[in-house]
């Protein structure tokens, strides 16, 4: 878990070291994908905020205003997480603060707001953000017991302004666990010396 406070390090540098460690963990041997979410799948709600589909058939009607769980994600979150793209695009460079807000949503989402359509350019408003949705997941547990909800993500970059998210990083590897966590220890460090090594 990565929690960057507000003392020390503003918007812009918390965007920019998560996506920092991002790259240079990619780059170390074994390592397939890293990513960083604010809360992990299967470990309970958070974040049900109010949503609405703005464009599309159900558009201004009552089905349409439903709760969704939200998370903030960074790097390459949905390969190191193995959620698939079912369709559109994951989070990329293009999506920083200076870009109109964009999400990208879970199939179920994207099924229970635009029955019969593609969910791609469609807008809809979550937390009292407008955006557009970009790119379509794989569902995910929101418990243990394997229960589907409707997810809507945020690319960090873009909101890093609203508040300090601490994001859990995921990194997939096929190396041992123990090496993958001495490379993030030594990788965390060479970025910021306030992050010190540990055994």
């Amino acid at each position: 878990d990565l929690n960057l406070p507000s003392a020390r390090y503003d918007s812009t540098a918390r965007a920019r070291m998560y996506a920092t460690f991002a790259k240079r963990m990619e780059g170390v041997p074994g390592v397939v994908a890293v990513g960083g979410v604010s809360k992990l799948p299967a470990t309970g709600p958070y974040h049900q905020w109010g949503t609405v589909a703005l464009t599309g058939t159900l558009a201004g009607m009552r089905e349409s205003q439903i709760v969704t769980e939200n998370r903030v994600v960074s790097g390459d979150y949905f390969a190191a997480a193995g959620i698939p793209l079912i369709a559109g695009r994951r989070f990329d460079e293009r999506d920083d603060a200076a870009a109109p807000n964009r999400v990208i949503v879970s199939e179920n989402l994207a099924r229970r707001l635009f029955p019969g359509e593609s969910a791609l350019g469609q807008r809809l408003r979550a937390g009292g953000w407008t955006s557009e949705i970009i790119g379509v997941v794989g569902n995910v547990s929101i418990d243990a017991e394997g229960s589907a909800d409707w997810y809507v993500y945020h690319a960090h970059a873009q909101v890093a302004g609203d508040r300090v998210w601490a994001l859990t990083q995921i990194v997939r590897s096929n190396r041992p666990t123990a090496a993958v966590q001495t490379a993030a220890r030594r990788t965390l460090h060479l970025i910021n010396k306030h992050f010190q090594l540990r055994t």
